[in-house]
């Protein structure tokens, strides 16, 4: 009897370590703000579905946070979603609002700075007109 005892125990401590690991995967998989299902937590640990739904330990402690809801994408209502997606589009609107205004001033400093450059030309040919410099043409439209 020692010897199955000794195999027992053994098997015990490896389950314990199996649902020690499934509750670490279950708490990393809430902080992520993952849906918490058998099936993802099998797909995530890589323990089998068997144990799973046979250990009553791990079965419980998937079960406990599954049913509440903050930690359940699925059961949020279309309230919650709809005004999750306002929030997001406010959020968005203010950044875009953000970006106008300042493309808007860029480009109100770009034009500003072109039209004193070019009243500046202007001024120096009309400077090279009035001293003789450059002649401009005459308009044949006015002659006819």
């Amino acid at each position: 009897m020692g010897k199955e005892d000794k195999m027992i125990e053994a098997q015990k401590a490896y389950s314990e370590e199996k649902v020690k690991l499934l509750k670490e995967v279950v708490d990393m998989m809430i902080a992520n703000g993952e849906t918490v299902t058998p099936y993802s937590v099998m797909k995530k640990s890589g323990l089998s579905k068997a144990f799973i739904y046979t250990n009553g330990q791990a079965k419980a402690y998937i079960d406990q946070h599954r049913s509440q809801k903050e930690y359940n994408v699925r059961k949020l209502t279309t309230q919650d979603v709809m005004a999750e997606r306002i929030e997001e589009l406010e959020k968005e609107n203010a950044k875009l609002r953000k970006e106008l205004r300042y493309y808007k001033q860029a480009s109100l400093e770009t034009l500003l700075n072109e039209n004193q450059l070019l009243k500046y030309r202007l001024q120096k040919f009309e400077e090279l007109v009035n001293q003789g410099i450059i002649k401009l043409p005459e308009n044949k439209e006015t002659e006819e």
